[in-house]
């Protein structure tokens, strides 16, 4: 069984791997509301449509324009469900395995690598966030206070200085997810004020 990093000079002894994943519970849960989000959206997008084929805007220009902003913004509202279940899905299935090497899936990805390939790796609230050098993505893993224990075996495992916490967390978060959460308010509070505008100007 591993004793420490392979590169930090610690010894290796035959491969055991571990894991780390959501409890049965917390995926069932997830699928329901993932279902549940996917049948709304489709009972809204037969009632908008059934809706339209009904209202006949006519000869009207300002309700035709209507009819396409109603359109448009319910297509992307789908588009964001369909991803919000999405997401809601992977986050519940997704599974990291470790030995030698580090592996990390859902049904949708996977990713295998080395202990070196990892870039930063912190547990909060109940979630172990993984980021991996070249990627701009992060992994989540759900991972519940029960399975405190291999979360410190897999703490032992990782490279010096990847496994961030307390003060250190703190900055990182302000470097880096802080500014990145108010780009994306500032991106979706200008499409509302677009939006509003042109639906003003109808």
């Amino acid at each position: 069984m591993p004793t420490g990093y392979p590169g930090a000079g610690g010894t290796i002894g035959p491969a055991m791997t571990r894991s780390l994943s959501a409890p049965p519970a917390f995926r069932r849960v997830a699928l329901a509301f993932a279902t549940a989000l996917a049948v709304v959206e489709v009972g809204l997008f037969a009632a908008v449509w059934r809706m339209g084929v009904l209202a006949d805007p006519g000869a009207n220009p300002h309700a035709a324009k209507a009819f396409v902003v109603l359109g448009t913004v319910l297509t992307l509202q789908a588009m964001a469900v369909i991803g919000i279940a999405w997401t809601v899905v992977a986050l519940s299935r997704t599974e990291l395995a470790w030995d030698d090497h580090v592996r990390l899936e859902h049904p949708w990805r996977q990713w295998f690598g080395d202990w070196s390939d990892l870039h930063r790796v912190w547990w909060r609230n109940g979630w172990l966030a993984i980021e991996i050098h070249g990627e701009w993505r992060r992994w989540y893993v759900r991972v519940p206070h029960a399975s405190a224990d291999d979360v410190t075996a897999l703490r032992s495992m990782l490279p010096p200085g990847v496994w961030l916490e307390g003060a250190e967390l703190r900055a990182y978060y302000l470097r880096r997810v802080v500014p990145m959460l108010l780009a994306a308010v500032g991106v979706g509070g200008l499409l509302i004020v677009a939006m509003t505008a042109y639906l003003r100007a109808l």
